[in-house]
């Protein structure tokens, strides 16, 4: 039997970069959150730095990672969008959308599609720590199945 991963949008600016000594940076716990995230979600980039070309977040993140995150971030997909971000997410079903500043307009998206519990809010430019939370947060909504799919946790 065959389940699909849960799907996973990530932003790149104050998501995956934040700031170390007042300098853009690499945030705190990326390469942990990045291989995990990419080893247990069918991972897409959500970013004005990728309009449907994966390369260019690649591009974009090049200078900040070593060459075998730079191997991992390669494994996420692009996607596309004009103004909002919220274009390119699903209409409904679960997934998870990890930003840092969304629109009040997607925000609206969001609330009016159920969808408000998918939204994570992560900016590492204000919380250093906010990549490792994001982590562990997933990391504890979900418990993983033999077959590395992401599985609801039941609350009992």
């Amino acid at each position: 039997m065959h389940t699909e991963r849960t799907k996973l949008f990530l932003d790149i600016d104050g998501v995956l970069l934040g700031k170390a000594n007042g300098r853009i940076a690499l945030a705190r716990g990326a390469s942990k959150f990045l291989r995990f995230v990419t080893a247990h979600f069918d991972c897409y980039w959500l970013t004005t730095h990728c309009q449907g070309n994966a390369n260019t977040a690649q591009t974009y993140l090049r200078p900040y990672v070593c060459k075998g995150l730079f191997e991992t971030i390669k494994m996420i997909k692009p996607t596309c969008f004009n103004v909002l971000k919220t274009d390119a997410l699903p209409k409904n079903g679960v997934f998870f959308w990890v930003d840092d500043r969304p629109l009040a307009s997607e925000l609206k998206f969001l609330e009016d599609n159920g969808l408000v519990s998918c939204l994570i809010r992560v900016d590492t430019y204000t919380n250093a720590e906010g990549l490792l939370e994001c982590l562990d947060y997933l990391q504890r909504q979900f418990c993983l199945t033999t077959s590395d799919t992401p599985v609801i946790a039941s609350k009992t």
